[in-house]
């Protein structure tokens, strides 16, 4: 009978053992895990510090999700700038506020599948992928004339994570605003942004298609990093594009198509300064376009960026003072390109009667040369 006993003690003994050593388990992983989130948040803030030679990044908690990653909270992307730039943009009467952050997201995924004992023994987070949700991104231009985008610069003496990460935006919202005017407040809002951002890839041309030699005679490389996505807008109903940004050299390459973009003064206001006068001659025309747009520029030399676009303008309307009355139904093809724009046939409605023109202007100003020719059907010409 004591053996029983004993037997029976021992056993009861061992469950509470094993027992013990689960739960203790248990809390040591739970607190492992609540010790090693505030650990990655400082060490995935000073990665991104590192990555960014003109931006610093910012941070409010990080948290680690078993085989599916970190989850960053409050992320900001916030571009450098000099204390004598941010001091004169904070004293100026009509922008009393500091920059925005160039990105701010209330919540980042860092996707990785790599389970946490593999974690501990790696050197660099095996990153697949970085999610960010519901994002803004500000994109502006500084009054001397250099935009937020220029943050996105990398350290050139950090190597690059390999494989690299994808990188997606959903359902982001955009802002361009252009301060370096001082008279208009010009702002475009861009909604419900899905863009995807692939690994650098290596290409021998730049985003203008040229080509460069090595010192050596060999041919130059240029790592561009492609993207794609949609978005939508106060004054369109959909844009998808595609395109290659250069980080190292602030350059971009935009290709895309704008489906029910309203065009009007307000929208023509809505753009930054160079773009905006580009359609100074057009500002009394309203109509809605449909266009394929590609645009490849130096984001320091707006100005000088080399643009197409090609489409239709249909239910067209002006109140242009020059002619004796509005117009109020017009439709026609259109290129618009930096030697100037062409309206190849322009067809206007005009009671019982039609008027085309073939419009050609070569430039842009008041003295830039214009070709135009016409055809009236059934107009009655009266005092």
């Amino acid at each position: 009978m004591p053996r029983v006993i004993i037997r029976r003690t021992r056993f009861l003994f061992l469950r509470w053992v094993v027992f013990l050593l689960i739960v203790g388990g248990v809390l040591a992983v739970c607190f492992l895990i609540y010790e090693l989130d505030p650990i990655v948040c400082r060490q995935v803030q000073k990665s991104l510090d590192e990555r960014f030679i003109s931006a610093r990044v910012s941070i409010s908690s990080a948290h680690y999700v078993q085989k599916n990653g970190f989850e960053l909270s409050h992320f900001k992307l916030i571009p450098k700038y000099s204390p004598d730039e941010g001091k004169k943009f904070r004293t100026s009467s009509r922008h009393s506020r500091k920059y925005p952050p160039l990105i701010e997201a209330e919540r980042v995924q860092l996707v990785c599948r790599s389970p946490l004992d593999e974690l501990a023994r790696e050197k660099r987070i095996p990153i697949s992928e970085v999610i960010f949700d519901s994002a803004t991104i500000h994109v502006y231009r500084r009054p001397d004339g250099s935009w937020s985008l220029e943050a996105l610069k990398f350290n050139p003496n950090i190597a690059p994570l390999k494989p690299a990460p994808v990188i997606q935006f959903r359902n982001a919202t955009v802002e361009v605003h252009d301060l370096k005017d001082t008279k208009t407040e010009r702002k475009l809002v861009l909604r419900n942004l899905d863009l995807k951002i692939d690994p650098a890839q290596e290409k021998i041309t730049d985003v203008f298609g040229n080509t460069e030699p090595n010192p050596d005679g060999t041919q130059k490389t240029f790592s561009l990093l492609p993207f794609s996505g949609t978005l939508e807008s106060e004054f369109s109903r959909s844009v998808s594009f595609h395109g290659d940004f250069d980080s190292k050299r602030n350059e971009i390459f935009l290709d895309g198509d704008i489906n029910g973009l309203h065009f009007s003064e307000e929208f023509r206001k809505s753009l930054p300064l160079e773009l905006a006068e580009r359609f100074h001659e057009i500002r009394f025309i309203r109509g809605e376009i449909h266009t394929h747009l590609t645009l490849a520029a130096r984001l320091k030399e707006l100005p000088s960026a080399r643009y197409r676009l090609e489409g239709r303008l249909v239910d067209g309307r002006s109140a242009d003072p020059r002619f004796p009355e509005p117009l109020t139904s017009f439709s026609t093809d259109f290129q618009v390109t930096n030697e100037g724009f062409n309206f190849p046939n322009l067809l206007v409605h005009h009671g019982d009667g039609t008027i085309a023109l073939n419009f050609v202007q070569r430039g842009y100003g008041p003295e830039a040369p214009k070709r135009i020719l016409s055809r009236f059907q059934d107009i009655n010409i009266s005092d």
